[in-house]
């Protein structure tokens, strides 16, 4: 029997099961970030990324200035 494959159910409510499971469980998903039910600082994804790159940026830059003066 070398060389035979099992074939896949064709079961769609497995990879959905999974999905939602994924999701945050009852289908909050990421929306449930920007509904007034979270109370803490609500910050969009783009201003994120930003303070983030940000951050890297002054860490190399304090890294060069560090080089620099030793």
């Amino acid at each position: 029997m070398a060389g035979a494959l099992a074939k896949r159910s064709n079961d769609s409510t497995v990879g959905s099961k999974r999905r939602t499971a994924a999701a945050g469980g009852r289908g909050k998903g990421s929306n449930y970030f920007y509904t007034d039910a979270s109370s803490v600082l609500k910050l969009s994804p783009q201003a994120v990324i930003v303070s983030a790159i940000s951050f890297i940026v002054f860490v190399f830059i304090l890294h060069i200035f560090g080089k620099l003066r030793s």
